[in-house]
């Protein structure tokens, strides 16, 4: 058996985990595209979910338990600004509203998970809910695959909306700046 530190110890690489996938993850996602990034996370967390039933130690646990903490980590790293993006090209810039939303969404996550999840794991058991929770993991990629038109769709108008934003504030300072030279 083991000791109750011990099994403390199992989530320090959940920890790890998310520290590198939030830290590192972002310019990353900016390169390769965050939707992209946010596939792979979601893949990753899916494996790294489907690997725990069949650990059989403690020690066994540090991999999959990194993976799951790396990708929950590159996914915040990755849809945060998405989100944010998303709000800017089709709504008035109201970040306060959808970082308001997007954590009211997490504390929910963080408050009903561990209910829901403990009488999920009594009533199919704890590798029944694990391999559930890959699956429904895996299931959820193929949406962000829709995100990828909506992102790009709206990037192309946010471009061509910045460069006349641009270039009218560009006119109007260049008319004050004429203005000043004129007397």
């Amino acid at each position: 058996m083991y000791q109750k530190w011990e099994l403390g110890t199992v989530f320090i690489p959940d920890s790890i985990g998310y520290l590198l996938g939030t830290n590192f993850c972002g310019p990353l996602a900016y390169k390769v595209g965050r939707w992209r990034m946010a596939i792979g996370a979601m893949l990753l967390v899916a494996v790294s979910a489907l690997m725990i039933p069949s650990v059989k130690t403690v020690r066994g646990l540090a991999v999959p338990h990194f993976g799951l903490g790396l990708g929950i980590g590159a996914v915040d790293a990755a849809l945060v600004p998405l989100l944010a993006s998303l709000v800017d090209s089709r709504h008035s810039a109201n970040y306060a509203v959808v970082y308001a939303l997007q954590q009211t969404a997490v504390s929910l996550a963080y408050s009903l998970g561990p209910m829901m999840g403990g009488e999920l794991a009594h009533s199919i058991g704890f590798p029944g809910l694990m391999r559930c929770v890959g699956v429904v993991n895996l299931l959820f990629c193929p949406l962000l695959v829709f995100l990828s038109n909506t992102v790009k769709h709206e990037e192309s108008e946010h471009v061509s909306a910045t460069e006349v934003m641009n270039y009218s504030t560009t006119q109007k300072y260049n008319k004050f700046n004429n203005a000043e030279d004129s007397d």
